[in-house]
């Protein structure tokens, strides 16, 4: 990238950083200019019955629906305004700095919505979701092996609890990268890895009802990860010595919750990071050098794992 295309994204990101608090002041407008009438109306409600010690349920209803209906307008506003303002600059960044670099690595990228939800799904990770984002494809083949890594968020409809106010209101519950191999042979049964500070989903815990936590026999491994499987020779079999060891040198190096799950012909690794691996934060200078190294290691984590799984490839069965 030349030196001329890297000014003028970082007076982007200045002019974008600086921007901020208006879009914030901005979103609290809008939010009041919608809801501050019913707000207004339960005050006055509040106000006109307080002296006689009579404060009915629906005043006070009114007043907590009408603050919540603000909070969550102004969240909402602000991500829209925020999402727009910055497209542009993202997909610039992304274009001429993140493309080439990455691609220098060795590895395909492309940006965009293009991952297949049902992957994630197919992984059993996740107790399901109701709205489901993806950027940030990277693709690449070792030793035979293909394997793909996308940046997901993933969103449930949690409601107001509020009669006709943002029905469908989505919280976020799980954002980070989301990995998947695809390997040529089969393995005996299902294998779910969770870090110990996350539950596995419900779905899958009524699946494993006949199966078992599965200890193994290394207490590093047992003090961070938890085992599901149905199949204790398949996990032996699985779990090497050299895979516990790169699985814990992984959620070493995120800092984060990681869970695996080895179905069939495929692995699945989901990375709760809890924000965009790829995009840039407006508070950084464009030419960080921890951004890129955070993506490198990333990637040379994600092949570590591809590599050790294809130096066994024996506990793969037809």
């Amino acid at each position: 990238m030349d030196i001329k295309t890297v000014i003028d994204l970082e007076k982007q990101r200045k002019r974008l950083k600086k921007s901020r608090k208006l879009w914030k002041i901005l979103s609290y407008l809008v939010a009041f200019a919608v809801f501050g009438p019913m707000l207004a109306l339960a005050l006055i409600i509040i106000f006109r019955d307080f002296p006689k010690l009579d404060l009915g349920i629906e005043s006070l209803f009114l007043l907590v629906a009408s603050i919540l209906a603000i909070i969550s307008t102004r969240d909402e506003f602000y991500e829209w305004i925020f999402e727009r303002k910055t497209e542009r600059f993202l997909m610039r960044y992304k274009e001429l700095y993140l493309k080439p670099y990455i691609e220098s690595l060795g590895f395909s990228y492309k940006m965009g919505a293009l991952f297949q939800e049902k992957e994630v799904r197919q992984s059993e990770i996740f107790d399901g979701f109701d709205r489901f984002r993806a950027d940030d494809l990277v693709c690449a083949n070792v030793d035979g092996v293909d394997f793909m890594f996308c940046d997901i968020r993933l969103e449930k409809d949690i409601g107001t609890g509020i009669p006709f106010v943002f029905k469908n209101n989505y919280a976020t519950f799980f954002e980070g990268p989301f990995f998947v191999a695809n390997f040529n042979k089969k393995i005996r049964s299902d294998v779910f890895v969770f870090s110990n500070t996350t539950l596995p989903p419900s779905e899958l815990r009524h699946k494993l009802l006949g199966g078992r936590e599965i200890p193994i026999d290394n207490a590093d491994f047992n003090q961070n990860f938890t085992i599901y499987a149905n199949d204790a020779m398949t996990v032996m079999y699985v779990l090497t010595p050299a895979l516990m060891e790169k699985i814990l040198s992984l959620k070493q190096l995120v800092k984060s919750n990681i869970s695996l799950s080895f179905k069939q012909n495929k692995i699945y690794i989901a990375i709760a990071r809890g924000a965009d691996s790829f995009e840039p934060s407006l508070d950084q200078p464009i030419l960080n050098a921890r951004i890129a190294n955070d993506i490198k290691a990333d990637l040379d984590a994600m092949l570590q794992i591809v590599k050790i799984l294809k130096l066994n490839e024996k506990i793969w069965t037809s």
